[in-house]
């Protein structure tokens, strides 16, 4: 006799019932079509990739798609400015503010929700907001080839998110107000 078995009051039932409870369990795993098993460690496997891409990035973005998208901070900027005068933190809550606006089921906003928070920023300010933004999911009707629409999970920056989201006098507002950043967003 084990010290485990020792210590615990009629172990040889406990452990009868505990195996009739596997065999039990492996009876009816068993009776599962094995299409089904192989439909579920798919969705499950699925599941875990997005939640690891997910977590690849910071807060909302994710710099596993962000290639394309440098420290733009580095480009000169049309109205002359030097250095931003936001803080990274301050950069990141104005692109995240930008993103969930436009990430509003059925968004009927108001421009100046967007508009609002950049209008008394300088070039290098902007440019940090976009750097910020980086590359995100966007689930939403995507423009494609022709005028016509397709629903799309893909990644995108902040002009494809403008390009996408915003009427086309809204979008010559934003070109407006990015114009100091000297980036050229797409829209």
């Amino acid at each position: 006799m084990t010290a485990i078995t020792a210590k615990i009051p009629d172990s040889k039932a406990l452990q009868e019932k505990v195996e009739k409870a596997a065999r039990k369990a492996g009876e009816s795993a068993a009776k599962i079509p094995k299409g089904v098993w192989i439909g579920l460690f798919a969705v499950g496997g699925i599941w875990a990739a997005s939640r690891l891409l997910k977590s690849l990035g910071k807060n909302e973005n994710n710099d596993a798609f962000a290639e394309g998208i440098p420290e733009v901070v580095e480009k000169p900027s049309t109205d002359q400015s030097e250095l931003p005068t936001l803080t990274k933190n301050e950069a990141l809550s104005i692109a995240n503010g930008q993103a969930q606006i436009m990430r509003s089921i059925g968004a009927w906003f108001d421009i100046e929700e967007l508009t609002k928070p950049l209008e008394n920023l300088n070039g290098k300010d902007l440019q940090l907001v976009y750097s910020e933004f980086g590359s995100r999911f966007y689930d939403g009707l995507l423009l494609a080839g022709g005028g016509s629409y397709d629903l799309h999970s893909v990644s995108l920056d902040l002009g494809s998110w403008y390009q996408n989201e915003l009427e086309d006098d809204e979008k010559e507002i934003m070109r407006e107000i990015w114009a100091k950043s000297n980036l050229n967003l797409g829209i």
